[in-house]
């Protein structure tokens, strides 16, 4: 490979490495990373990362695998890098399949998702791009960031549990979580919406529109039922600051409107939100799978 074509990669994974130490809240040291390995080398590193296995949980080595598999994608081994990236994105996506469909069905994703495989060859090209852009923005590195905390927040979704004040109160704050993540990755939605429909997502400043408005065009279009799952009205008490948790009756309430859940109502709908959000935080994902296996198969 010419030397142009290194600095470019070594510029690519600078860029990577400082986003997912953006992502994991903590300063990754270049040192850290092993990116100075031949490519017959990492071809060798990134065949173990079909076997789940073989992907170190913490630590130097699984940066060394992250960084391995994006150097293969940029470099002279692209089909192999391909294939590889394709292996990591399906355990992905099992892991957080199984993880939204803990506490629901299938029925409230399938339309997003049926939308996402109906693409054509150009629709496709256009969502992978806007996706890749949008991870690098300021919201798009905050939805990750969002995600990540949510996770540590509430996994499993099963062990969320609303039955005295204390659990209620994290419950709300929980939801608000939620709510940071649905806000920031929301906007890609809109723009696989807006694709879906023959429009160009990038002639509209998707990130500029406030969280309502995008719901509501949300609410509008094959993303219906997903956006059902949020509950506008908790959402507005606790983005306003108003919910009151009340532990004589077993319920929260909005001070403004007095409407009210019971504790059982409280951990349903949170339970439900955490899936609803981490599935939006995961549309990304899902779009560069469709797009990575379109390439391996063509």
């Amino acid at each position: 490979m010419g030397g142009n074509s290194e600095d470019k990669i070594q510029d690519r994974l600078e860029s990577q490495i400082r986003r997912y130490g953006l992502i994991k809240q903590t300063r990754i040291q270049e040192d850290q990373v092993d990116t100075n390995l031949s490519m017959n080398e990492l071809a060798e590193i990134t065949d173990g990362i079909l076997k789940e296995e073989d992907i170190p949980e913490e630590g130097a080595e699984r940066y060394s695998y992250f960084t391995s598999v994006l150097r293969i994608m940029v470099g002279e081994s692209f089909e192999t890098g391909m294939s590889c990236l394709c292996g990591v994105l399906g355990m992905s996506l099992a892991s957080i399949g199984s993880e939204i469909l803990e506490h629901e069905d299938i029925d409230r994703y399938e339309r997003v998702v049926d939308m996402i495989e109906g693409f054509s060859d150009e629709q496709l090209e256009l969502a992978f791009e806007y996706a890749s852009e949008f991870r690098e923005t300021d919201q798009g590195i905050a939805a990750t960031q969002n995600h990540v905390q949510l996770s540590e927040m509430a996994d499993p979704i099963s062990e969320i549990e609303v039955d005295d004040s204390g659990s209620a109160q994290k419950s709300v704050e929980i939801y608000s979580k939620c709510m940071d993540l649905c806000d920031n990755a929301s906007t890609l939605l809109l723009a696989l919406n807006r694709i879906d429909e023959g429009e160009n997502p990038f002639d509209v400043d998707l990130a500029g529109m406030n969280y309502g408005a995008k719901l509501n065009q949300l609410s509008d279009s094959k993303c219906e039922t997903l956006v059902e799952g949020i509950d506008k009205d908790l959402r507005n008490a606790i983005s306003h600051g108003d919910i009151v948790v009340d532990p004589y009756e077993k319920e929260v309430y909005d001070a403004s409107t007095e409407k009210r859940y019971s504790f059982e109502e409280l951990e349903d709908k949170t339970k439900t939100c955490v899936s609803v959000s981490k599935f939006m935080g995961s549309v990304g994902l899902i779009v560069t799978a469709k797009w990575a296996y379109s390439l391996n198969l063509s």
